[in-house]
């Protein structure tokens, strides 16, 4: 049992699992990352599930079973399966915490990051095929998915609002969780069981960046490598602070409404040079999730040194990020980039699962 882990918990952060595969599931290892490591949820993405399908052979008998549908088809089926399975593990969780944790997301297709008819139909559509209350749809926070967004949680769907990386695109985000929220409430749909969060994208931040300032020799470049990621997520959750402690907010919560919590993707550490656990440590604060894939969670609970930074030194971190327009660089273009990648790392996984599939199924004899 990892102290580091569940003392999390006393600064009001959960911990979620970047991972899901047939093989955890069957054998135990789920259960025990609830059980002993302070899991709460899960998060998933075409890339983790490329990885699962691809290197197990616990999906064959399914395959072989669906072999007369397509690629596309056959993929949903499994992650909803997979996903049908992890929520029914965690829904101990889900009931104990009233609601607040025990979630499992499944994402709707990348290709349908700029079409909001095609996401709303799709998120409603998986949220039918999982039928379980704990289930959680990730849709892309580009500006479609932000309009996306705001008709689910009007729905009543739980959303994870996913790749987001810009400050800006993050407030749209929670503004139109506000919007959706008093629709909800327009609607009949009880506050309390709707949830949310904002996936804000860490390293991949520190990448570009870092990159970008290879050819610069100086201190003050030397201050703000590998520190532009959290500088940037700190500035998301002082929007956040703001935003949830208005009277706006206020009135939504009155009637039931939950926050949307600032939930911290792509946290392991890129480069060696660098602590492995320092984005996790950075960003501990009240009303967060850590998302922490595998390794960085085993290094956590070994030597994570579990203390509230989020809201350490916020003129800082805004210092650093107007620092980098003197190497002509703009954390609005650097953002801009990194959601065009980020969709189409994502496109080209799922993908790629599409074909490993329509693969297999014709050697099952389709």
């Amino acid at each position: 049992m990892s102290d580091s882990l569940y003392k999390l918990r006393d600064f009001g952060q959960s911990v979620w699992y970047d991972n899901l595969c047939r093989d955890m599931l069957q054998d135990g290892t789920l259960a025990t990352l609830i059980d002993r490591q302070a899991v709460t949820g899960v998060t998933t993405n075409p890339a983790i599930f490329l990885k699962a399908i691809t290197g197990s052979d616990l999906y064959d008998d399914q395959i072989q079973e669906l072999c007369d549908r397509d690629g596309e088809q056959i993929l949903t089926a499994l992650t909803v399966q997979d996903v049908r399975d992890a929520c029914d593990l965690f829904w101990p969780v889900y009931e104990e915490t009233n609601g607040q944790d025990g979630f499992v997301s499944i994402e709707v297709s990348p290709h349908l990051a700029f079409n909001v008819e095609g996401t709303i139909t799709e998120a409603l559509h998986l949220r039918e095929a999982v039928d379980r209350a704990n289930v959680m749809i990730k849709i892309p926070g580009t500006s479609f998915g932000v309009s996306a967004l705001e008709e689910c949680i009007g729905r009543g769907i739980n959303v994870n609002s996913t790749l987001l990386f810009s400050v800006d695109r993050y407030y749209e985000v929670a503004r139109a969780y506000f919007r959706g929220l008093q629709r909800a409430f327009d609607n009949g749909h009880d506050l309390s069981r709707i949830a949310s969060v904002a996936s804000f994208f860490v390293s991949r931040v520190d990448t570009l960046v870092d990159n970008k300032l290879k050819s610069v020799s100086s201190l003050e470049a030397d201050g703000v490598r590998g520190q532009i990621g959290v500088a940037n997520a700190k500035l998301a959750y002082q929007k956040f602070s703001r935003l949830f402690t208005g009277k706006k907010w206020k009135d939504l919560a009155q009637a039931g409404g939950r926050v949307q919590r600032p939930l911290w993707a792509s946290v392991s550490m890129k480069n060696a040079a660098y602590r492995d656990v320092f984005y996790v440590e950075s960003l501990i604060g009240i009303d967060t999730v850590a998302t922490l894939p595998p390794a960085t969670l085993e290094a956590f609970a070994e030597h994570g040194v579990p203390l509230p930074r989020i809201e350490d030194d916020i003129f800082g971190a805004r210092h650093k990020i107007q620092l980098l327009q003197k190497w002509n660089m703009h954390i609005d273009g650097i953002t801009a980039r990194l959601e065009r990648e980020g969709v189409q790392a994502f496109a080209d996984a799922y993908d790629a699962c599409r074909q490993v599939l329509e693969k297999k199924s014709r050697s099952f004899g389709r």
